[in-house]
């Protein structure tokens, strides 16, 4: 089943031609065929479309499957979720929280990298001093 809610992004010819085409995909729209809401896996759609599908080229199933495997356990392993006080979905399925002021600092580290290979500076981070050293 693919449960989404009713946005046009769910709903619409090239969603239903694709799920058409599996012919064992059911397709349910929240808030009408579902009565329940679905606000936590549309989060997690989102985050997976944006952050892990929409930057790749995927023309096929295969190619789609081969993402999807190397993308879920970063999603549940390694990405902190600020909805979980900064651990991973795993993190509180095991019971092994981090302190989230120590997320937050890496995070933290993470923009500025990411900020400043977007003006053409190459750096190199070192995690162990937490310093940038430029290249």
């Amino acid at each position: 089943m693919f449960l989404t809610d009713g946005g046009s992004e769910n709903v619409n010819t090239n969603v239903s031609t694709l799920l058409e085409s599996y012919n064992t995909i059911t397709h349910r729209v929240t808030q009408r065929d579902v009565v329940f809401s679905n606000s936590m896996i549309e989060a997690f759609n989102k985050v997976l479309k944006h952050q892990f599908l929409y930057p790749r080229k995927i023309s096929n199933r295969t190619t789609l499957e081969k993402v999807m495997t190397e993308v879920i356990p970063i999603y549940n392993n390694e990405r902190p979720q600020l909805k979980l006080a900064g651990n991973t979905p795993n993190g509180i399925f095991i019971s092994s929280q981090i302190h989230f002021g120590n997320t937050l600092m890496v995070l933290e580290h993470k923009k500025h990298l990411e900020l400043l290979k977007t003006n053409k500076i190459y750096v190199r981070y070192v995690y162990k001093t937490s310093s940038i050293i430029e290249n």
